[in-house]
């Protein structure tokens, strides 16, 4: 699994710290990201809650992107802007300094 050394590396983890995360010994971790074995469905969900990104970037089937998960309120406040008026959405842009650009 290669993304999973990489995406551990872009997150300063250490494969002890996140093996301790997911209850397993840091040999069992160093398997999965050799390739040696590979995560059965609930360690994937939990690496994916460790490393905030969806179970396809782990697998390697996103092409190389990385897609954060958002979190519930990040989902709200998306959902509030889409359906907000232009006008509203403008303000919000440049009330983050987006440069109005809604």
């Amino acid at each position: 699994m290669e993304n999973l050394t990489i995406i551990r590396k872009e997150s300063h983890a250490t494969q002890q710290e996140v093996a301790d995360y997911l209850g397993i010994s840091r040999q069992a971790y160093g398997n999965y990201e050799s390739g040696k074995r590979e995560p059965d469905y609930e360690t994937l969900l939990k690496l994916g809650e460790y490393f905030n990104c969806s179970i396809d970037y782990l697998l390697g089937s996103s092409r190389g992107v990385r897609y954060p998960l958002l979190s519930e309120f990040e989902r709200n406040l998306l959902e509030q802007y889409r359906s907000a008026t232009p006008a509203i959405q403008s303000a919000v842009c440049k009330l983050l300094d987006l440069n109005g650009e809604a």
